[in-house]
């Protein structure tokens, strides 16, 4: 006899019966979207998917289900309910693709005519009916097929308590027609058209960067809204939205319609001259589509272009040699008007000269010379021309004294200015030269600027928990300064103490006193500021100074011939303090004080107060400072703390009594035994 092949069968069942735990609507639309969630069946075979299904139960106040469950199904690709271009939380599939529900594992194109299928413990169901309750069922299922629906979701009676039905939002649809109408130094105003609302409409205006009025609006009730700001000296761009919403609820739609105000476009400059016409460039806020040249001989500025999409521009018919001011607007077309400030001002004048320098500064100086530096904003000139002259008594000589200055391809635009006179003022300018010749509008004037020499050796004598003294000598060559101004900076933050007069004569070490220190490490400079109020721009190198809580007290302990002890006081503050300001070491620096030859011990832990110095030179004067290790890395002397001053050498031994008498005891002992004998 013959068999047949034999296959083992293992047989599956269905899962049992889920339970549903919630029903809620979701963002980002919930006048059309549940998230319903559940738990894994406790009986029957292992569950590998599940399907979603609900029967819609009305709009009435007291819920009528329609008993007959519907199961989520794909339909194909339909136009979208959902406006991704405003919610970028958006799926895309949503947006192509319009499906019944949001999670599944089916999800997309090739699934039309299939169920939602899901393979967690949650799901979102789509496109349902706005303001309508909903009963909701689980299905459970694996490889043999779909299990028992699970109980419906509310089990309660529906009519005893309709609160506990689930029930989509009746929120009211998006504003449209979102506009900046009209912008000024200290005001934007929004306009909208209104949305459709059960009740009375309300509205909630967002914008982003905040203002120090706050970030948004609430409870509006007419169609347009004035947002407070100021445009005086800073473009800023906002975006702004509107949320419709309903009074009689007080909630508020998700979608919402925004606009942007650009900022105003930077590095504007002459691109091009000639004897009737400029050309000019710049670079956009990237979301501005609308742009136009602006121009004026005084105050007010005027179009000087037609309105342009392009980032470059021509302005034409101008009369030859005749400067202007000109700068750029940007807008967005059709949703605002042009931003108020507008880009940076060039001044230009059509010619073929070059057109003139711009932004003239110093950026140096020393006791007898000034370095400076301007902008351009275009590669047509081939060498510069400096003027200046001295200011005496509030009046001003004619410009003269021109040097002319190559530029190198690749260099930067500055010259150094040499042979001034450190007791005198001087204003500057600097004209563009071309090969025919040097324009004659010249850039800004820089007026008021002095020599005078950068301040040396800075260096800081001592911290405390909140304080730190600083030294440092007057310029070594010049006029001495009339007075320094100290600049601490903390991240972005920068504090500056002016006017600290100059004490003593021309070499005499100057100090000050820098507080309140944060708990953080400061960088210091100091500036000097010219017999005539000008302050040189770049001041000493910097010293990095951290407040620390130092120990007290140094003092000697021990003497030798070629050791020294010394021992301190660690303030009990450390057990407290907060980490930044306690020591993680310390060290000793020392020097011999006739030779100046430095030296310095190993880093010492922070729980150390005492040190032995050895291998120093019998009879040779020493100066020994305690300095602690900030958490920034730095090693600083406690403020107040002076130096100890001491002499290594052999002690005498063996004091006795050598004879007595009425009057008086004779001592003897023995000389040291190492080192040089005491004088």
């Amino acid at each position: 006899p013959t068999r047949t092949q034999i296959i083992n069968v293992t047989p599956v069942a269905v899962p049992g019966r889920s339970l549903i735990t919630s029903a809620t609507v979701t963002n980002p639309d919930k006048n059309t979207m549940m998230k319903v969630e559940w738990q894994t069946p406790n009986a029957g075979d292992p569950a590998t998917y599940f399907q979603l299904a609900y029967e819609s139960c009305g709009t009435l106040a007291v819920p009528i289900c329609s008993g007959t469950p519907t199961i989520t199904m794909y339909s194909g690709c339909t136009s979208s309910h959902i406006d991704c271009t405003l919610n970028p939380s958006c799926d895309p599939l949503i947006r192509t693709c319009n499906p019944p529900c949001a999670g599944a594992t089916n999800e997309g194109p090739g699934a039309s005519g299939l169920a939602c299928t899901f393979d967690g413990r949650s799901g979102t169901v789509m496109q349902l009916q706005k303001s309508t309750f909903f009963r909701f069922y689980v299905y459970a299922g694996n490889t043999a097929g779909l299990g028992l629906a699970s109980q419906s979701f509310p089990i309660s009676s529906l009519s005893s308590n309709p609160l506990v039905v689930p029930k989509t939002f009746g929120l009211p649809a998006s504003v449209t027609a979102l506009v900046v109408s009209s912008v000024t130094e200290t005001s934007v105003t929004l306009t909208w058209s209104p949305s459709s609302c059960i009740g009375t409409c309300i509205y909630l205006v967002t914008w982003d960067p905040p203002t120090p009025g706050g970030l948004n609006a609430t409870g509006i009730k007419s169609t347009s809204y004035v947002h407070t700001v100021d445009f005086s000296s800073v473009s800023t761009g906002y975006t702004y939205r509107v949320f419709a919403g309903d009074n009689s609820t007080g909630l508020y739609e998700d979608f919402g319609a925004s606009v942007y105000l650009p900022r105003a476009a930077t590095s504007f400059k002459v691109t091009i001259a000639s004897t009737n016409s400029l050309s000019f460039s710049w670079v956009p806020d990237p979301l501005a589509d609308t742009f136009q040249v602006l121009m004026s001989s005084g105050l007010a500025f005027r179009a000087a272009s037609a309105e342009t999409s392009s980032t470059v521009a021509k302005v034409q018919g101008l009369a030859e040699g005749l400067a202007f001011n000109f700068k750029v607007a940007s807008r967005v077309a059709g949703r605002t008007p042009f931003e108020f400030i507008g880009s940076n001002v060039v001044r230009a004048l059509p010619s073929d000269f070059a057109p003139p320098p711009s932004n003239l500064t110093v950026q140096a100086t020393s006791a007898s010379g000034i370095q400076l530096r301007w902008d351009q904003g275009t590669a047509g000139p081939v060498r510069y021309k400096v003027e200046y002259r001295e200011v005496t008594g509030g009046s001003s000589d004619a410009f003269g004294f021109p040097q002319d200055v190559e530029i190198l391809a690749g260099g930067g635009l500055s010259t150094f200015i040499t042979g001034l006179d450190g007791q005198k003022t001087y204003d500057f300018r600097v004209f563009s030269g071309s090969f025919r010749g040097y324009e004659t509008a010249g850039s800004n004037i820089l007026s008021g600027a002095q020599p005078v020499g950068v301040p040396q050796d800075l260096s800081v004598r001592g911290v405390n928990r909140d304080s730190a003294t600083i030294d440092w000598l007057p310029p070594s060559q010049g006029q001495v300064p009339r007075s320094y101004r100290i600049q601490y900076v903390l991240a972005d933050l920068i504090t500056e103490i002016a006017d600290v007069q100059h004490l003593g004569g021309n070499l005499a070490t100057q100090s000050a006193l820098v507080t309140p220190l944060q708990q953080a490490s400061h960088t210091i400079r100091v500036f000097s500021r010219a017999q005539g109020g000008f302050y040189q721009p770049l001041g000493t190198l910097p010293v990095i100074v951290a407040p620390l809580i130092v120990p007290t007290g140094m003092r000697v302990t021990s003497i030798g011939p070629h050791h020294i002890s010394l021992a301190w006081d660690i303030s009990p503050e450390v057990l407290t303090a907060p980490a930044f300001l306690v020591p993680s070491a310390y060290r000793i620096d020392f020097e011999q004080r006739a030779t100046r030859a430095k030296n310095t011990t190993m880093e010492l832990s922070p729980d150390t107060s005492s040190v032995t110095i050895a291998h120093l030179e019998t009879n040779t004067e020493y100066e020994f400072v305690l300095k602690a290790k900030s958490q920034s890395g730095t090693f600083q002397s406690g403020l107040g703390q002076n130096p100890v001053i001491v002499t290594p050498q052999g002690a005498p031994s063996n004091l006795r009594v050598n004879g007595v008498s009425a009057t008086f005891v004779s001592l003897v002992w023995e000389a040291p035994s190492q080192g040089i004998l005491p004088a």
